[in-house]
């Protein structure tokens, strides 16, 4: 049986791995965007969920006539307060006709709900939402966004209160909103990040590395940066390749 030398070895090698070069190199390219479109329909998702959860205690005939007639603080405690389990919010805000605050809670003081203000909790930004939903409750809106929330980043949903099955009667100013924020925390993008397979995803201040996102506020600014671990994978097969390409070469010795 011919064997072939080991310069004829080593040339076959060196084009196979030539050719193969540019396949990795594009497999790069082609993981990178596919990272960045999967971290972005990840935090759609995540703000998706909190609209649902917003939508079905907003348009709803009990929180219209509990916000409207006896503002009973045990009912919105009971109702939307945190602190009696595991959430799928952070933090709650029933804001009243006139942009005051009627009920609040959030994660890290669930109970202390007559010291937590809306406007100090949320950044400017906050303001932009609110803005955007009708100066009525004819019609059921919400509107979501990401912004800064407490001591991180968060995203927001605000609906309007309102529910096509009880009469709602006059009212002055703006109609009764509430606001559900979910931050973007340690255990969340912990969560997702081993849904994705992106490994470290975190929130960072500043421009997005190589391997992240941008986040931005509902007016369009930078609120900070979604990033994740470096991984490429053309550039994990062409090592694995040519380890496998030094240990044939190897044989011939």
């Amino acid at each position: 049986m011919f064997l072939p030398t080991l310069a004829a070895a080593a040339t076959i090698s060196i084009l196979l791995m030539y050719a193969f070069d540019a396949v990795l190199v594009e497999s790069d390219g082609i993981s990178h965007g596919y990272k960045n479109r999967l971290a972005a329909a990840a935090i759609t998702n995540v703000k998706q969920e909190l609209e649902s959860v917003v939508r079905d205690n907003a348009h709803w005939a009990e929180a219209v006539r509990h916000s409207d007639e006896d503002r009973d603080p045990s009912w919105f405690a009971q109702t939307w307060g945190l602190g009696y389990g595991e959430e799928i919010y952070d933090a709650v805000f029933l804001v009243g006709e006139h942009g005051e605050t009627l009920y609040a809670s959030q994660t890290n003081d669930p109970f202390n709900v007559l010291n937590l203000h809306y406007n100090a909790y949320f950044s400017p930004d906050i303001q932009l939402l609110l803005e955007a939903l009708p100066q009525d409750r004819a019609k059921f809106k919400y509107v979501s966004g990401i912004m800064r929330a407490g001591d991180g980043v968060a995203t927001v949903t605000a609906a309007v209160i309102s529910s096509n099955l009880v009469e709602q009667g006059p009212h002055t100013g703006r109609p009764k909103v509430l606001i559900f924020a979910r931050m973007l925390g340690p255990k969340l993008l912990s969560d997702v990040s081993h849904k994705l397979g992106l490994d470290g995803l975190q929130i960072v201040r500043g421009q997005a590395a190589t391997d992240g996102i941008m986040l931005l506020s509902p007016g369009g600014d930078p609120v900070a940066a979604l990033s994740w671990d470096r991984l490429r994978t053309g550039s994990l097969l062409k090592a694995k390749f040519a380890d496998m390409i030094w240990f044939v070469l190897s044989l011939f010795h």
